[in-house]
């Protein structure tokens, strides 16, 4: 096996690796929404907070109603009017909260879209300023080394120990990019490895005992 790659990043190697890295993040951000709005505790929540909404913008109305109507005035203070139609919004909003939350929804969606878009420029943000430049890899034992040279200077990226990764880490890999997280269901990834060949970056994570997979066609719900 091939335990070195070098390559010249340049700007579009950088666009292209933040385009397909922020698709890889939004998978896993979508994924975290997806599992939050269908999880059975978030929706019993829901629909217990609805109902006993609904009960007591119902009552109070009524109470309030009742003591606007019957002259209490000697042996209670009498609520101020607008408490009623506060109610009555209140009631209408619980009325319709399923409707609203299918609203939260599509937003956290969007928000999740967001929040993949900020972390891939981020992580490339780097690889960014500093293209064009000749990228090296060194794969020796569990340990890749990452250079970076430009005019015959090299210096020294970063280094990640791929063994902490075996037993629960994954890897998403794209045309040119692989993204490496921690956990299945991470929002972020550990690792980010820019590549020309994707085979030989899988090669070598998979040697390292790393599940990796190719980034699925995505489609918005």
């Amino acid at each position: 096996m091939e335990t070195k790659a070098r390559f010249t990043v340049d700007t579009d190697h950088c666009q292209r690796a933040a385009d397909e890295l922020c698709e890889i993040i939004r998978v896993q951000q979508r994924g975290f929404v997806e599992r939050w709005n269908t999880a059975r505790t978030t929706r019993v929540v829901i629909g217990v907070a609805r109902w006993v909404g609904l009960i007591a913008c119902l009552l109070a109305f009524l109470l309030i109603g009742a003591l606007l109507y019957f002259d209490t005035r000697e042996w209670a203070t009498q609520p101020p009017v607008w408490y009623l139609p506060v109610f009555a919004g209140l009631f209408l909003f619980f009325v319709f909260t399923p409707r609203v939350v299918v609203g939260l929804q599509r937003w956290s969606f969007g928000r999740a879209d967001k929040r993949a878009r900020r972390m891939a420029d981020k992580c490339l943000s780097q690889a960014r300023r500093l293209a064009p430049y000749e990228a090296e890899f060194d794969f020796r034992g569990d340990l890749l080394l990452y250079l970076r040279g430009r005019e015959g200077v090299w210096k020294l990226a970063w280094s990640r120990a791929l063994g902490k990764f075996r037993e629960r880490g994954v890897a998403v890999q794209a045309e040119s990019v692989t993204a490496l997280f921690s956990r299945p269901k991470s929002l972020g990834p550990a690792v980010v490895i820019l590549h020309r060949d994707r085979e030989w970056t899988a090669s070598i994570l998979q040697h390292a005992g790393i599940t990796v997979s190719r980034l699925p066609d995505q489609r918005n719900p």
